[in-house]
């Protein structure tokens, strides 16, 4: 590696798609979060998929997110 070689450039498409979707970002902790998913489930009835970011990964612990946790 050189010092101050810097290398700039976008992913305007990988960008643009996580970009999208529901903000979970907000929801600090798993009460916040299954509140959050609910009304989102609310306000979009039916069975097609959701997309959500930006959960925080500390509220699942090492095994990670479960569908169980959503009661």
């Amino acid at each position: 590696m050189i010092p101050g070689l810097m290398d700039s450039h976008i992913h305007p498409i990988h960008g643009a798609i996580g970009d999208a979707g529901v903000d979970l970002s907000i929801a600090d902790t798993m009460d916040n979060l299954l509140a959050t998913l609910y009304e989102i489930k609310h306000l979009n009835p039916g069975d097609g998929p959701i997309d959500g970011r930006g959960w925080q990964n500390f509220l699942f612990g090492p095994q990670g997110p479960k569908k169980e946790m959503l009661g």
